[in-house]
């Protein structure tokens, strides 16, 4: 079954970490979780770093590499070049695998 590319609707997915973040920091960590009937795989993510004012101050992106099947989660971990105060992890896009609902 060929795969196709989506971005993820408002619902579809949800990304979970803790902040405060240590100024050690060198990574952000957590799980995302699928919480649409798609076998998703290559979820990509933005994450947007905010100083304390809650101004975006940098952005990067990074991959949840694998399959996640619908109703599951996967981890992840994107490495950064500067600690942020603290962060936004959003879905842009990912490949759907098959749907639950075929």
């Amino acid at each position: 079954m060929p795969r196709s590319s989506r971005r993820p609707e408002a619902s579809s997915a949800r990304v979970w970490s803790v902040p405060p973040l240590p100024r050690s920091l060198t990574k952000i960590e957590g799980y995302i979780y699928n919480d649409s009937r798609l076998w998703v795989t290559d979820v990509r993510l933005r994450i947007v770093s905010l100083d304390r004012a809650g101004h975006a101050v940098g952005e990067t992106s990074g991959w949840v590499f694998g399959d996640i099947p619908a109703g599951s989660r996967a981890y992840f971990a994107v490495p950064l070049t500067e600690p942020p105060s603290t962060y936004r992890v959003t879905v842009i896009s990912f490949d759907v695998v098959s749907d639950s609902s075929e």
